[in-house]
């Protein structure tokens, strides 16, 4: 546990130690300092068995981090189907079960995160944002579990994100829950030819296969993503997209087959987003190139 909790610190994370979930120090002014290493390999570890990290952040790479937290602890069955479909529409990333078999979904923002818990959100759905002043805890804490092997999706804005979430949802909002201003450092927005391209069958076998051979757990989360930003960028439609995507996974027994399916979807959605992430060819040579070298 302390291993994996220095990792997060190295990253810029600052950590609470725990018993069961009751802090085992005042944690106020990790709010907004930084810890030092000395501070850090100071920490009650003899009496802990849990540790979190401070939620709502800026770290060391200049992001914020964040998680939604998703409960299915005393809620009806229709709030946890509710809940079931907030997270099909959600990007892939880290995520953890919790001891009561709820989910924790990390993400970094490139906007400040606020906390949302509301009363009417968590009985319509049962989900709630960690954001500033907020604990997350983190496996391989007592009961907490890693469920993949992703790292934490970088978005423009986790706020906006939870909000639009809700939306899709059902969930009516008269006025903006977080309002954030969205800073996009310059980047510019993914713009696809007018000109739409529906692959034929041998196409998009051929480019299934050639997804499949690099589509490794460590590096298929970047691959997809940079062959969405291609596709699109060259003006292929959704569904030779989808069709690519459900043959890659299904050749390589992918266990986030449906997550990835809704990931295509999402994009092709909000293609008219911020998607910097999106590079596209540039993106698959770096695959490839990474690939040749190991």
């Amino acid at each position: 546990m302390r291993d994996t909790a220095k990792e997060y610190w190295l990253q810029g994370c600052n950590i609470i130690l725990l018993s069961g979930k009751q802090p085992l120090q005042k944690w106020e002014r990790w709010q907004t300092q930084s810890q030092t290493v000395e501070e850090f390999d100071g920490l009650p570890w003899d009496k802990a068995d849990a540790f979190a990290i401070v939620c709502g952040l800026k770290l060391s790479n200049g992001l914020y981090i964040g998680a939604i937290d998703l409960d299915v602890k005393k809620v009806p069955e229709e709030t946890i189907e509710r809940g079931r479909e907030f997270e099909k529409h959600l990007r892939i990333t880290h995520m953890e079960r919790t001891p009561s078999n709820g989910k924790h979904l990390i993400f970094l923002s490139r906007t400040p995160v606020k906390s949302v818990n509301m009363p009417g959100i968590r009985e319509f759905c049962g989900v709630e944002l960690l954001g500033e002043n907020r604990l997350c805890i983190m496996a391989p804490s007592k009961g907490y579990v890693r469920l993949n092997d992703s790292t934490p999706t970088e978005i423009a804005s986790l706020n906006d994100l939870f909000e639009n979430t809700l939306r899709t949802i059902g969930y009516k909002i008269s006025k903006p829950i977080q309002p954030q201003p969205v800073e996009f450092h310059g980047k510019t927005r993914l713009t696809t030819p007018k000109r739409q391209i529906n692959l034929g069958n041998r196409e998009e076998t051929s480019i299934a296969n050639f997804l499949a051979k690099y589509w490794q757990p460590s590096r298929r989360n970047q691959l997809e993503l940079y062959f969405l930003g291609w596709a699109m960028k060259r003006g292929i439609v959704y569904e030779s997209a989808a069709r690519i995507i459900d043959a890659v996974t299904t050749q390589t027994q992918d266990e986030e087959k449906q997550a990835r399916l809704a990931l295509v979807k999402y994009h092709y959605q909000n293609r008219g987003s911020m998607l910097p992430e999106l590079k596209g060819i540039s993106g698959l040579r770096e695959i490839v190139q990474g690939a040749s070298k190991q």
